[in-house]
């Protein structure tokens, strides 16, 4: 249960993370 949390929270973050850094670096 605590791996599933875990891996979803890091989802959650490295989600918006990584568009974030996409779109900086594209800029």
């Amino acid at each position: 249960m605590i791996q599933v949390l875990l891996s979803l929270f890091i989802v959650v973050i490295t989600g918006p993370l990584i568009i974030f850094l996409l779109v900086f670096n594209n800029d």
